[in-house]
């Protein structure tokens, strides 16, 4: 959705328009050294989705990773 998606939907999903998400992106993540280990299976900005969707409804972790196709584990990282 972040990058195929139109606005309206965007905005009604994560409760963000497309400029607010990506100054918030730039905020959280600036600076951040990769983290040791695995490769994270979700990117940065999924991850800021699917934290945004989740503050915004009212699913659960697991109904959120039916919607962004992960693990329960992955989504809590």
């Amino acid at each position: 959705m972040y990058k195929n998606g139109d606005d309206q939907s965007f905005q009604v999903v994560t409760g963000l328009s497309r400029d607010v998400f990506r100054r918030l992106y730039r905020v959280i993540f600036t600076g951040e050294a990769p983290r040791p280990g695995r490769k994270s299976y979700l990117s940065r900005s999924a991850k800021l989705g699917l934290a945004l969707v989740y503050l915004g409804s009212r699913m659960t972790i697991s109904e959120l990773c039916i919607i962004f196709g992960v693990v329960s584990t992955t989504a809590r990282n």
